[in-house]
């Protein structure tokens, strides 16, 4: 009868993800470092000729995961450092981006004025609220289009609803080129009579789509809005507040201010 030995075999697998060699003898495995498999066991490979315990113990828990409670402050601090120091740096980006989105928000009522006198063939005008008293809400900051209604020159029609401007952002009177003014309720559905109603600046094209002359709107974020009485009081500074406009020429194109500072002068 034939006598077996059982002869033990070594293998070594490679674990990617551990970057470790791991020995299988037998039934039992261990790892050549770090983690221990069988704590408490003994094993004797080759590598390790004595018999030892394992030596390579997990790391505490704490010196792998998570944060202690002053890196958590620290962060925090950092954080709040660098927002308060972005928030000074931006202070201004909320008028600038309200500037801009002004001008293409007047740029849009002025195609529009112009188109409806091509397509009417009569006057259209774009207008802007210029009552402070009877109109203190959209005052300098609303702007419609108007047109002449065909069967009674009298009379205008709205080409659509009103907008108002962006929050904080006012017409600038100084600064502009002169503006003629009507007094009209905004028509609301039906046309309407010139004559009565609070005042309203006014830029007319004719039934061609022209102007009789160039013109220039100004735009500003005032240093501040005061009540006086009934009506209202705006505070521009021509060395500090944020500007922005459009240009008309005589034919009718609309072009967004590229150099508004050079008209503080």
């Amino acid at each position: 009868m034939g006598i077996r030995h059982s002869v033990p075999v070594r293998l070594e697998v490679i674990v990617p993800s551990m970057k470790s060699r791991w020995l299988v003898r037998g039934m039992g495995v261990s790892p050549m470092f770090g983690f221990c498999a069988d704590r408490g066991k003994t094993r004797a490979t080759k590598d390790r000729p004595t018999t030892s315990k394992c030596t390579d113990p997990v790391p505490p828990l704490r010196s792998r995961l998570g944060f202690t409670l002053i890196e958590l402050l620290v962060v925090l601090a950092l954080v709040a450092t660098l927002a308060g120091v972005m928030g000074y740096a931006l202070r201004d980006t909320g008028s600038v981006a309200a500037l801009r989105a002004t001008e293409r928000l007047v740029a849009g009522h002025l195609a529009n004025a112009r188109a409806q006198a091509v397509l009417h063939q009569t006057t259209a005008r774009l207008i802007l609220a210029a009552d402070k008293v009877a109109d203190s809400g959209r005052y300098l900051r609303y702007v419609g289009v108007i047109y002449r209604d065909p069967a009674d020159a009298a009379r205008w029609i709205a080409a659509g609803e009103g907008s108002a401007f962006p929050q904080g952002v006012y017409f600038w009177q100084e600064l502009s080129d002169a503006l003629p003014t009507l007094s009209l309720e905004f028509p609301r559905g039906e046309s309407v009579a010139e004559g009565t109603g609070p005042q309203w600046y006014f830029l007319e094209f004719s039934a061609n789509g022209q102007m009789a002359a160039p013109t220039r709107l100004v735009f500003g974020v005032p240093e501040c809005v005061e009540p006086a009485g009934v009506s209202t009081v705006l505070q521009f500074d021509k060395a500090s507040t944020p500007i922005g406009g459009v240009v008309v020429n005589r034919w009718g194109a609309v072009a967004l201010a590229e150099n508004p500072e050079d008209w503080r002068r």
